[in-house]
């Protein structure tokens, strides 16, 4: 019988600048080709990271598309006020991201 693996929490920890969003994203796409997740929440701690990460989803949409079979993902910034936004980001069976910062995380729970 194969064991299976618990992949529920890792962290990616490198300095500034050397790349920790574009590995953090990358890996994301690897689990959903190689488990299929689909569901990834991406809690930053300010909004100008949160506005960088968006940046960088936008800038290595082809990228990624290129190098992982053209696979479609979803990505925006959580809205709490924007309930229709989480039902989708819940419902949706295409990959999907949802970037929010700590603060908006506190305030959700």
């Amino acid at each position: 019988m194969a064991r299976r693996r618990s992949l529920s929490n890792f962290s990616v920890e490198m300095e500034t600048g050397t790349g920790k969003t574009y590995v953090y994203l990358r890996t994301a796409l690897e689990l959903f080709k190689q488990y299929g997740f689909r569901k990834f929440i991406i809690v930053v701690p300010s909004v100008a990271i949160r506005e960088g990460v968006l940046k960088t989803l936008s800038i290595t949409t082809k990228h990624f598309r290129d190098i992982l079979d053209n696979v479609p993902y979803r990505f925006y910034a959580y809205n709490s006020a924007n309930l229709s936004q989480v039902r989708q980001f819940a419902l949706s069976d295409s990959v999907e991201f949802m970037i929010m910062t700590i603060d908006a995380f506190n305030k959700a729970q």
